[in-house]
């Protein structure tokens, strides 16, 4: 047997018209216990990476820490900005003003490699110029952190 979108579209309508009350209460019940469990898990990793900064201390480590390796902490810290101008850019540019209806891949190809290679340093620089300081925590501290932001 095959099944043409018509079929399947025909099919649908008579399964939703038979259990029209039942199936669309439980489809909105999912719907709302799934947006919850997003809001809290969002929530979740930004309280943990906000108790993360705090307890090891990352903004004094940032701004004033003579342990931590300047030269790579402060490329880690630019190529995190350009990582997220780029990301902006993106979102913007493509998602709400000039080409809605498109995907990245359409519109800036070579600019989704770039983010790429330029997160990859971004993430390198950045446990390198962690790695004095926390030492062998410094990969889960930078997870949690980019997770959280």
């Amino acid at each position: 047997r095959r099944i043409t979108p018509e079929r399947r579209n025909a099919e649908a309508n008579d399964a939703t018209s038979n259990s029209a009350g039942a199936a669309g209460n439980a489809a909105a019940s999912v719907s709302w216990v799934a947006y919850i469990v997003n809001v809290l898990s969002r929530v979740f990793w930004v309280a943990l990476a906000l108790f993360v900064a705090d307890y090891f201390e990352v903004w004094p480590i940032l701004l004033r820490s003579t342990l931590a390796n300047r030269t790579f902490l402060n490329l880690g810290i630019g190529g995190f900005g350009a990582c997220i101008v780029l990301g902006l850019y993106m979102i913007l540019t493509v998602d709400m003003r000039r080409f809605p209806n498109k995907t990245y891949f359409d519109v800036a190809p070579a600019l989704i490699g770039v983010l790429t290679a330029l997160g990859i340093g971004t993430i390198v620089c950045l446990l390198v110029g962690f790695w004095p300081v926390h030492r062998i925590l410094t990969p889960v501290i930078l997870v949690v952190l980019l997770v959280g932001w």
